[in-house]
């Protein structure tokens, strides 16, 4: 080879459309090397051959492989060694994408929760009694414990997140509690609760959360006088002839996660409906 076909720095910079700088940083991670350094004054000279890895290295990076893994595929004779690689990559990719899709959707469903809670304290003064409908929405993980009436505790839940953790969970959406008996709830005496949460991955174990009517209404403040939004909706069951269920859910919206404000904290209370008729309620 001739010096002809060698080019220099900043000629093979040129030629492959990257920097100086860059092919002296490709040459620290030990990628490509100059044909030749002069032992005159150390200019680097490239030739054809090498500077033919430049569009290699810049589609390595672009796929996402490591430096050990780059410095092997440029040495490698065999494209077996591309084919088990990518596939790799790929797989990586997949599981990256599906944290990903995980982040996003846990981050779209917080916003959304913000924006109802946000909704309701600017119509604070509005609140109402109203009966709605929740379909049957899958996929929700759940936990029973002791409930000891420690609010804090029991929506930013350790036990829930170590349960979560070993299972290999992710959730998204507010946290729900469900108890079995909303009379037992307001007086105090409730012994357990049943915490729920949308699951991103499907799984059998599983349950799903809805499929009733049910008298609904925002509490907003403190948790320690939520009894008193149960109240009303008791009152509004009983003066248009609701039978009610015992069982209730609290879904919160705005709580702990977001706000150390407890006045700010929204909270909707569910119980669901049992029938219409002319019998008073009962629990």
């Amino acid at each position: 080879m001739t010096n002809d076909d060698l080019f220099s720095i900043g000629k093979a910079a040129k030629l492959s459309g990257v920097s100086t700088k860059t092919l002296r940083y490709y040459e620290s991670l030990d990628l490509i090397h100059p044909k030749k350094i002069s032992e005159e004054n150390g200019y680097r000279y490239y030739d054809k051959e090498t500077l033919l890895l430049i569009p290699l290295i810049k589609y390595y990076r672009q796929v996402g492989f490591s430096l050990k893994e780059m410095r092997e595929l440029i040495s490698s004779p065999v494209w077996v060694n591309h084919y088990n690689y990518l596939l790799k990559r790929r797989d990586e990719i997949s599981h990256a994408q599906e944290k990903l899709n995980n982040s996003f959707n846990s981050t779209d469903d917080w916003i959304e929760i913000i924006r109802e809670g946000e909704m309701v304290l600017q119509n604070r003064d509005d609140q109402v009694i109203s009966m709605k409908y929740y379909p049957i929405s899958s996929n929700y993980c759940f936990l029973t414990q002791q409930y000891h009436y420690n609010f804090k505790e029991s929506i930013i839940n350790l036990d829930w997140m170590r349960y979560l953790e070993k299972q290999q969970l992710e959730i998204a959406g507010p946290v729900i509690l469900k108890y079995d008996s909303y009379s037992e709830k307001m007086e105090g005496k409730c012994k357990y609760s049943t915490i729920l949460q949308h699951c991103l991955q499907p799984q059998a174990r599983l349950i799903d959360f809805g499929g009733f009517m049910a008298l609904n209404s925002y509490h907003i403040g403190a948790l320690d006088n939520i009894a008193e939004t149960y109240q009303k909706i008791i009152n509004y069951a009983e003066v248009h002839k609701f039978i009610i269920g015992k069982e209730c859910y609290e879904r919160h919206v705005i709580d702990y996660w977001t706000t150390q404000n407890s006045n700010e904290f929204v909270t909707e209370v569910i119980i669901p409906i049992v029938a219409k008729g002319e019998i008073v309620c009962k629990n």
